[in-house]
Order: C-alpha cells, then structure tokens, then sequence
C-alpha cells in the first residue's frame, strides 16, 4: 500500500486523467455524432460522457481508501455537506423556474455539485487548520 503522504497527488492525478477524459467526450461529441450514421455507434457515442462520471466515483474510492482516519472523516463530512448543499440547491431550483429563472439542464448537477464540493472542502480546511 502507498504512503499516506502520495494520497492527495495521486488523487488529484487520477481526477486531473479523468475529468480530462470527460471534456473531451463532452466537446468532441457533437463532432463524431455528426461523421457516424449508425444507430448502435450514434447511441454509443451519446452516453459515452457517463463513463468518466462513474469513474470519478471510484476513484474518491480509491482515495478513501488510501487516506488515514482523520482525513476520512474530514472527506466525508465534506461529501455529507455537499450532497445537503447541492440536493437544497437543485431541489429548490424549480420554484426559481417558476419566479423566471432560466431552465436547468440534469447536465448542470455534476458541474454543480462539484464546484459545492471544492467550496466546502476548502471552508473545513480552513475550518481544521
């Protein structure tokens, strides 16, 4: 098992690889829909953006895994406040639709809850310094 110490950089390694992986699925997809006129490949290339999202998953997995007791603790409590912050925020959306708001796109959750979660990771690190 690797140091505890190389957690981090090999977090932010994997995640840096991945989120990679999904911009360029996201921007070249309009692109390879347009140059491909089979059914199964069409369908293929319109979920493909999914597969970096379940990635991600695995590898705050991994992460977690690879972090001692206290820096557990402190990642779950950020992912708790987060997932509170961002199921408040997009369960609330739809009444700011109906004051005016523009529509929001199921698209919009992940950037959304991501940018929840760097937020309150960096307020419980200042919290814990």
């Amino acid at each position: 098992m690797p140091p505890v110490k190389l957690a981090p950089r090999r977090y932010v390694i994997e995640m840096f690889i991945v989120m990679s992986v999904y911009v360029g699925l996201i921007t070249g997809r309009p692109y390879l829909l347009s140059q491909t006129h089979q059914p199964l490949l069409e369908h293929a290339i319109e979920i493909s953006p999914a597969l970096p999202i379940w990635v991600v998953f695995f590898v705050v997995v991994r992460y977690y895994r690879r972090i001692d007791e206290f820096q557990q603790r402190q990642l779950l409590e950020t992912l708790a406040l987060c997932f509170g912050l961002a199921a408040a925020f997009l369960a609330s959306y739809s009444f700011f639709e109906d004051a005016g708001a523009p529509h929001l796109s199921t698209v919009w959750v992940w950037p959304i809850m991501g940018v929840i979660w760097a937020v309150t990771g960096m307020f419980q690190r200042l919290r814990t310094r």
